[in-house]
């Protein structure tokens, strides 16, 4: 017995256990990454209401190493990207209007799907279309948010 222990005294542990960032860690780097306060309250409901957290952040879109785009967040699969636009009071500018027009146009004919999420707009319902863009026909906690909602309107 006290062999077997001596063994055990001197013996590693191996492991095959890969640590990979966790839901939690991959959210908090999304969030450290936001320019705003609008676009953490944005990336806070996609993660409360269960959909999965973006591919890349505040990644600049190229063509011939010319910049055109900086979404908020980007969406990766399967070769195709959608990217998320988080849109607040500035982009009410006749200026700011006509450049994300321009730049939208241009990620549009590059093969870029793209999504915009304005302030001024119900930000559930918003999420909600973002998921159906995503392939989720049901965003069950949304579901479940809108009927306590609809129940709450009609008392």
């Amino acid at each position: 017995m006290l062999s077997l222990l001596g063994i055990l005294n001197h013996a590693e542990v191996v492991s095959d256990f890969v640590d990979t960032p966790s839901r939690k860690s991959r959210f908090d780097e999304l969030m450290d990454a936001c320019d705003s306060e609008f676009e953490k309250a944005v990336l806070q409901k996609i993660s409360d209401l269960g959909l999965p957290l973006s591919t890349n952040t505040q990644k600049t879109i190229s063509k011939v190493d010319v910049p055109i785009a900086k979404p908020d967040f980007e969406y990766c699969e399967n070769g195709t990207s959608l990217l998320i636009f988080v849109d607040g009071p500035d982009h009410d500018k006749e200026s700011v209007k006509r450049e994300d027009e321009i730049k939208r146009t241009q990620l549009d004919l590059m093969g870029y799907n793209i999504f915009v999420v304005r302030y001024d707009e119900d930000l559930e319902k918003q999420v909600f279309r973002l998921g159906k863009k995503l392939g989720y026909s049901q965003v069950p906690k949304l579901l479940t948010n809108l009927k306590q909602k609809d129940q709450t309107w009609k008392t």
